[in-house]
């Protein structure tokens, strides 16, 4: 499949004897009548994604110095040094403050900082800007992690930068991992930290920092099955054999096994240390195991149980001004009611959220268009004209998407720096319209009813369903 993908990229352009521009564009429309690609795993959405001179170093390049002239979000005492930074993984962002797609994706960035710092993820921007204005920038956006300022750009030449945003992840060698931007590089800063990519080696992940009574480890991987279990559902069958299940003899008919109590159940085993309870609940889900099964309730329902948040967690994170998270802790850890009635009143939440409902509800709409229209060029969808196509692809306002080399079709996109694929985009709508419920909820002063947001998101979902293909055909 790598050989068949290629990654197109818009973004600031960059000459490196004099400051760049902002190129404004839009993907070109796929073919209407070409079938699509098949599905692309994540993992190689960027490998083939532009030529040779325009992705940088080699992947196995000793990764140079960062001399930077200065630093901006470190404490006196506290700037990244080569030996503060080895054997840990570093994802190194290329950026400047004026670039569209830098500003859409740098959320991303600082959730690889939150999330992967304590497993020994050092995330450093590189900005050729003055301090000033990247430390205004990082104070407006809430990004937390060190900036590096690089007014010569000699380090933007030492890494063959050519256009923002450019990420590098740097393995616990020194050497290049991956060339990438923010959107596409989940799996590999996960790889390059050990961890597996896809769904089922994520559980493993989980199982086996249950059974190192590893609670923090558990949580970051309880939180990453979270996020994966939206890709679609899971062959427990195939798992458990491949984790030592044992299937049963030909002839025996196959058992009846409901996979998400045994998982909990494995998990439980693990951290228990009974090995022989947890090779029965592996031989059960070899045997009975669904093929295809969908995680996602029991990977949020226990993330909600094993790790429930507190009315103080939640006020921490306000007087933080971690708005964002507090939005995703309440979705996906389903605080108590008392928990969520201390922060409803917060005019600082309210006020943050008052400016992000509208434009998350927008996204709702983006990535509807992309599943809708984009990604399933083989159902049909024509067009009215290639005016309407062209409205289309500008509201869509993309900056990055994969393209299957043969069709030229269209089966990757990235929306407002994440990267959606056919097994993604219907779970990223759902999460948008049910974040900007929640927080048109809490606007109201009113605490978010989760039972009645995902009764209106749906009800969204399907009046936006009808308002664009009554506009845009299909």
């Amino acid at each position: 499949m790598r050989n068949a993908l290629s990654l197109a990229l818009v973004g600031c352009v960059i000459g490196l004897g004099s400051r760049g521009g902002f190129v404004v564009a839009d993907p070109p429309p796929p073919d209407p009548k070409a079938p699509s690609g098949k599905e692309a795993p994540k993992s190689d959405a960027g490998d083939d994604a532009a030529p040779r001179e325009e992705r940088g170093l080699a992947v196995g390049t000793v990764a140079p110095p960062l001399d930077v002239a200065g630093w901006v979000n470190v404490a006196d005492g506290s700037a990244p040094t080569p030996a503060s930074m080895k054997g840990k993984v570093i994802f190194l962002e290329f950026w400047e403050t004026k670039c569209g797609p830098c500003i859409r994706q740098m959320p991303k960035v600082q959730e690889f900082h939150d999330r992967f710092a304590s497993s020994g993820l050092v995330v450093l921007g590189i900005c050729w800007e003055g301090s000033a204005l990247v430390e205004r920038f990082s104070k407006e956006h809430e990004v937390t992690f060190p900036m590096g300022i690089d007014p010569s750009k000699s380090i933007l030449e030492a890494y063959q930068v050519k256009s923002f945003p450019t990420s590098y992840v740097i393995g616990r060698d020194g050497k290049v991992a991956a060339v990438t931007f923010p959107a596409g590089a989940q799996d590999d800063v996960e790889k390059a930290l050990g961890f597996g990519v896809d769904l089922p080696s994520t559980l493993t992940d989980y199982l086996d920092a249950m059974g190192r009574k590893d609670a923090k480890a558990s949580r970051l991987h309880l939180e990453r099955l979270n996020a994966k279990a939206a890709g679609g559902p899971v062959d427990l069958k195939g798992f458990a054999l491949k984790a030592g299940g044992i299937a049963p003899a030909d002839g025996k008919p196959p058992l009846k096994v409901d996979g998400p109590k045994s998982l909990t159940d494995l998990a439980r085993a693990r951290a228990a240390g009974d090995a022989a309870r947890a090779k029965a609940v592996l031989d059960g889900l070899a045997a009975g195991g669904s093929e295809k099964q969908d995680l996602v309730a029991w990977a949020r329902d226990l993330l909600a149980r094993d790790y429930p948040v507190t009315a103080k967690e939640l006020t921490e994170l306000v007087a933080a001004k971690r708005f964002d998270t507090v939005i995703s802790t309440i979705l996906d850890r389903r605080p108590p009611a008392g928990a969520v009635d201390g922060i409803a009143k917060s005019e600082e939440l309210q006020s943050w959220c008052a400016k992000q409902a509208s434009d998350t509800r927008k996204l709702g709409r983006r990535g509807l268009l992309a599943e809708l229209f984009v990604l399933r060029t083989n159902r049909g969808w024509v067009p009215k004209s290639q005016e309407s196509s062209n409205d289309l692809f500008h509201e869509l306002s993309s900056s990055s998407w994969v393209e299957d080399k043969t069709t030229r079709g269209i089966i990757g996109i990235d929306i407002d720096g994440e990267m959606l694929f056919t097994n993604t985009v219907a779970a990223f709508v759902d999460r948008s319209y049910a974040r900007a419920l929640v927080m048109e909820s809490l606007v109201a002063g009113k605490r978010p009813d989760l039972a009645k947001v995902a009764a209106d998101g749906a009800k969204l979902r399907k009046s936006t369903t009808d308002a664009l293909k009554t506009k845009y055909g299909g």
